[in-house]
């Protein structure tokens, strides 16, 4: 658009989402010709908020250790939890990942099959274990950091999709800002009980 803002190296929504699926088709970075990217280039989709404490869910390629993805999160002021998997070749081919936020844990899924997955609570801010606001998604391609930041060369990273599933339940509010959904099922079983009860009433007839 005419009007969008962008930061070098990152693209973000402007609305903060709740539980569902993020999902992303990609090649992780690479040069131009195909070639292995540059030793300091680095490929995150990153969940993140800082308002009103830091909460971020982030799965990263790193181009210095390419068999390595990593997957963590931040939870206010404590220290990263995170997790390396040795994932070879993304660099090399378009593959499908999968991070599920839900109330009560946090997923990994490459291909449809899990990864990693950690329990704990995403609801509250005393009591949670996991990131428990609304987060911005965000497609990053950047430099490893500050000290690395030279130019090395291009770098490019290919996206086919990004996605986002709701994921709707009775008892937790877990819908992305400014989007609707449909009724409750609670809800949907009501409106189907009143459907039923005036469908199957007889029609009156005219004097």
């Amino acid at each position: 658009a005419a009007d969008a803002v962008l930061s070098t190296g990152h693209l973000a929504s402007r609305d903060g989402y709740m539980f569902g699926d993020f999902s992303i088709v990609l090649r992780a970075a690479h040069a131009p010709d195909g070639s292995p990217a540059p030793s300091n280039a680095m490929t995150c989709l990153g969940l993140y908020t800082n308002d009103p404490v830091h909460n971020e869910i982030a799965l990263c390629w790193h181009a210095w250790s390419p068999s390595d993805l990593s997957f963590g999160y931040w939870l206010g002021d404590d220290p990263e939890h995170r997790v390396d998997l040795d994932v070879p070749g993304t660099e090399a081919a378009y593959r499908t990942y999968t991070v599920v936020r839900r109330p009560d844990f946090v997923e990994l899924r490459i291909d449809g099959a899990v990864a990693h997955r950690v329990d704990g609570r995403a609801v509250g801010d005393k009591n949670a274990t996991l990131p428990w606001l609304p987060l911005s998604v965000r497609v990053i391609l950047r430099p490893r950091d500050a000290a690395s930041s030279d130019y090395r060369g291009d770098a490019h990273v290919n996206v086919v999709s990004l996605a986002f599933a709701p994921f709707v339940d009775d008892d937790v509010p877990s819908t992305p800002s400014r989007e609707k959904t449909a009724p409750p099922r609670r809800l949907r079983g009501l409106m189907r009980r009143l459907w039923n009860r005036r469908s199957t009433k007889s029609p009156t007839s005219a004097a």
